[in-house]
């Protein structure tokens, strides 16, 4: 008796050149992009979809081979980093920064409604952002199951910023600028 073994990555937020090295490491390991259909032919499985046709009989043997190259895959290949945290390029901090401090000036404390956004916040392609007495924080990703990240956002371009509670700042982008990622 045959079986099937298959899994899924999300490729959705990988680049081409990054879908073709998952494929020839995946396929090194025997898995393959199309199954046979039981009327004859192959069937293409979708997108960071994989599997193989099985022999059930012992299957856990059958399967480890799959379930220990999967691991040591998901280890070594770099390209699942890239579905962590994808940082939207600020390319005018001036501008930005200026239409941070016309939203501190003339919005209240607290969410922002997405029509209140200006094309400089627009474009870093938010999930929320809220504002505060002195700065704007973008978040860029709401986590899940994985810690939330984005900007905050002061237009006195301070230097230095301190991490507030539950908060990890990643980094500087530049003066006013700030990484930031939750903690778990």
């Amino acid at each position: 008796m045959e079986g099937v073994v298959t899994f899924t990555i999300a490729t959705d937020k990988i680049s081409a050149e990054q879908i073709t090295r998952l494929d020839a490491e995946v396929l090194a390991l025997g898995l393959k992009t199309t199954l046979p259909q039981t009327e004859g032919g192959d069937m293409p499985l979708p997108a960071g979809t994989y599997g193989a046709v099985i022999q059930i009989g012992d299957q856990m043997e059958q399967v480890k081979p799959y379930y220990r190259s999967l691991v040591a895959l998901m280890i070594l290949c770099p390209v699942f980093s890239t579905l962590r945290q994808n940082w939207q390029p600020i390319h005018n901090t001036d501008a930005i920064l200026g239409d941070v401090q016309n939203m501190l000036n003339r919005l209240p404390d607290g969410n922002v409604c997405s029509n209140e956004w200006s094309n400089s916040i627009t474009s870093l392609n938010p999930r929320f952002v809220r504002k505060t007495k002195d700065h704007v924080v973008v978040t860029l990703n709401s986590g899940g199951i994985n810690p939330a990240w984005g900007y905050f956002l002061f237009p006195d371009k301070r230097e230095t910023l301190s991490s507030p509670l539950g908060i990890r700042i990643l980094g500087k982008h530049s003066p006013g600028i700030f990484r930031y990622e939750t903690i778990e």
